[in-house]
């Protein structure tokens, strides 16, 4: 089971409680994993995951950013963050839950996991408090590639748009969306694109939690995360013996395995850091916590966990290491 709390006010301007989840752990539990997640999904789902970490002795934390979840959907706000400046506001948000649950486990080796877009709003978290974690995990994290430079192109021209209004042809072009239409006999992932992603316009749809199209608004703050968290200088002021485990799906579409091994390699090797594990899952994409076998995944991030809480609880130095 899972606490629910929203005790923490957002930074934003409009000042909405932050929801966030706790999954204790029923035994002695050994550190915090706390998931950032990814655009267009929610904290909850990614329950079964922490349901797993629990179970093993990790509590789990994850909360629910700007323009994601059900507060956001009640508000008609899914996909849209608003006249903020969402690298400060996002990264305040999580480190305003972070300090809450490490008071609460004052003793535990805190290790935060960022998944695609959360990936880069955790790497913009290290650049102010890297000193408080003691590693960090990113998921499905790119270098400065094609698309974030296109994206940054584009953007003078998403921001004189009506920024609430869901852009629903960036996003098909995005996820691979394009031809469902065209399709006479879908199977259920297509149908469920075609439901939501080509709306007619007289029928009031709820949008989903996971999978909704983004606003022109929340795609501009994307390109603008995007950018900031790749950018040449996203590794200045973050501690170089932070340990890092950098894990990518083989079959991700948005960065190739070429790409991951040479550019993401080489950003972290000349940014110095001194522990850093890279792994690369052959026959998974962009997701790797969902959808088959992920106990897999779990178990490599598990393992990693507890030989980083083995040696903080000795006091050991940190092993100097850069795997390929």
């Amino acid at each position: 089971m899972y606490q629910h709390n929203d005790d923490l006010i957002s930074n934003s301007p409009t000042h909405y409680p932050i929801d966030y989840y706790i999954f204790p752990s029923g035994q002695a539990p050994k550190a915090i994993l706390h998931y950032v997640h990814g655009m267009s999904e929610h904290a909850l789902r990614y329950k079964p995951m922490g349901e797993w970490f629990a179970k093993k002795g990790i509590v789990f934390v994850c909360h629910d950013q700007v323009g994601h979840g059900p507060a956001a959907r009640s508000r008609g706000e899914l996909g849209y963050f608003g006249n903020i400046d969402s690298q400060t506001v996002m990264v305040d948000d999580l480190h305003q839950v972070i300090q809450k649950v490490k008071r609460r486990y004052p003793h535990l080796p805190y290790i935060i996991l960022g998944h695609s877009m959360g990936s880069y709003v955790t790497r913009l978290f290290l650049k102010k408090y890297s000193t408080e974690i003691d590693g960090v995990i990113l998921s499905g994290t790119s270098a400065h590639e094609y698309w974030i430079s296109f994206g940054r192109l584009a953007q003078p021209i998403l921001d004189p748009l009506d920024p609430k209004a869901t852009n629903y042809f960036l996003h098909r072009a995005l996820f691979g969306g394009l031809g469902v239409k065209q399709i006479k006999q879908r199977n259920e992932y297509q149908e469920r694109i075609y439901r939501y992603w080509y709306p007619h316009p007289d029928e009031n749809i709820t949008p989903p939690l996971d999978g909704f199209a983004f606003t022109n608004d929340g795609f501009s703050h994307l390109i603008r995360l995007a950018y900031a968290a790749t950018s040449k200088s996203w590794s200045r002021g973050i501690r170089k013996n932070l340990p890092f485990f950098v894990m990518h799906g083989a079959l991700d579409p948005m960065i190739s395995p070429f790409t991951f091994q040479r550019n993401l390699y080489e950003d972290f090797k000349s940014a110095n850091f001194q522990n850093v594990r890279f792994e690369l899952y052959q026959g998974r994409g962009h997701e790797l916590f969902l959808y088959d076998h992920e106990e897999v995944v779990y178990q490599d991030i598990l393992t990693w966990i507890s030989n980083l809480s083995y040696v903080l609880e000795k006091n050991l130095p940190y092993p100097f290491t850069f795997f390929h």
